[in-house]
């Protein structure tokens, strides 16, 4: 891919090859060694992405659809254990979005809905709870290091406690 001279980016990311779009798959090699197959249909990501670590096992797989994310995209380590697991609709984020330490353990809980996030927990490697926020549109609530959000004495709005208001 970036030794091809008839390759090239057009605007609203639109691929091309010797001056018309590109329909096919395209390899690219990362600097780790990580493979990319990437599928596409008139100048567009359409289909399975997949990316595999040197030795050949899967890393990553994503979906797209006329240049969209589309779908469950999954991650994996060199370990076999879960990365990573986002979802998708019409290229936005929508749903659970979790993610975990090499070890297995539960890194980050995101939930989205139509591309907004309403919420996210992450996780130290002990296990522990580092954040946990709810969204809302005006406002951010919650705290970091609290396993949960909590009310501020003398605070009468019935608000959570707020950071970054």
């Amino acid at each position: 891919m970036d030794n091809d001279p008839d390759l090239s980016l057009g605007l609203e990311s639109i691929y091309y090859y010797k001056g018309q779009k590109f329909s096919g798959k395209m390899k690219s090699i990362h600097p780790n060694g990580t493979v990319r197959i990437t599928s596409f249909l008139n100048g567009l990501e359409d289909g399975l992405t997949l990316d595999t670590y040197p030795n050949g096992q899967t890393s990553a797989e994503y979906f797209y659809q006329q240049g969209k994310r589309i779908g469950t995209h999954n991650g994996w380590y060199e370990n076999g254990k879960a990365r990573f697991q986002f979802s998708y609709k019409n290229d936005l984020a929508d749903g659970d979005h979790w993610e975990w330490h090499e070890d297995g353990k539960v890194y980050r809980y995101a939930r989205f809905k139509n591309g907004t996030n309403i919420g996210t927990k992450v996780w130290r490697k002990d296990g522990k709870i580092y954040s946990n926020y709810t969204y809302s549109p005006e406002r951010l609530y919650g705290v970091v290091g609290s396993k949960l959000c909590f009310k501020l004495k003398g605070d009468e709005t019935n608000q959570k406690t707020i950071i970054n208001p």
